[in-house]
C-alpha cells in the first residue's frame, strides 16, 4: 500500500497538468465522420497510416464524401531522397530523406483548420560498400517520417477540440 501511494501521486500530478500519451488526444467533434481526399501522388504508407490514426482517435473514415461531416484535404504530398554531399569521386556520402504534407480540414464551405504544411527530414550517411543495408536504412527512415507526419497532423487537429 505504501508503494502505491507515490505512484498514485505521480499519476494525479500528470493528469492535473494535462499530460496525455502522444497521439491520444481527442479529435474535434466535427470530425466524427471524415472523408480524406488524397492527391494523385500520395504516399501509400501515408494512405494507410493517417486513416488508422484517425480511427484510433474515434473518427469514422467515410468511404464517400457524401457520408462525411468533414473533409480532410491532403492537398500536396511530396517525399523522397536528396543528395547532401558527394565524395571527390562523385559518390554520394550523405543523403536526406524528406516527407512533406500540406493539408486542410473543411466542413462544407467552412474551413475548420486552415492550410498547413508539415515537413520532416532526416539525413544519413551512405557507404558504397554496404549499399543494400544503407538502402534499407533509407526505407526505415522514410517509414519513420510518415509516422512523424501523421502524429503531427493528429496533434494539430486535436487543437481544434
Amino acid at each position: 500500500m505504501k508503494r502505491a501511494l507515490p505512484v498514485f501521486a505521480i499519476l494525479l500530478v500528470l493528469a492535473a497538468c494535462g499530460f496525455r500519451l502522444q497521439g491520444s488526444g481527442p479529435l474535434p467533434g466535427q470530425m466524427q465522420s471524415t472523408w480524406i481526399q488524397w492527391p494523385p501522388n500520395a504516399s501509400p504508407e501515408l494512405q494507410r497510416s493517417l486513416p488508422r490514426s484517425l480511427r484510433s482517435g474515434g473518427v469514422n473514415v467515410a468511404a464517400r464524401p457524401e457520408q462525411a461531416s468533414a473533409v480532410l484535404l491532403v492537398i500536396e504530398n511530396d517525399y523522397g531522397e536528396r543528395i547532401l554531399s558527394v565524395s571527390a569521386t562523385n559518390i554520394p556520402e550523405e543523403l536526406e530523406v524528406y516527407h512533406s504534407v500540406t493539408f486542410e480540414l473543411r466542413a462544407g464551405d467552412e474551413v475548420l483548420f486552415p492550410r498547413e504544411t508539415i515537413i520532416v527530414t532526416r539525413d544519413y550517411t551512405f557507404d558504397e560498400t554496404a549499399v543494400l543495408a544503407k538502402r534499407r536504412e533509407g526505407e526505415l527512415i522514410a517509414d519513420a517520417l510518415v509516422r512523424d507526419v501523421v502524429q503531427q497532423i493528429r496533434r494539430r487537429l486535436a487543437l481544434l477540440d
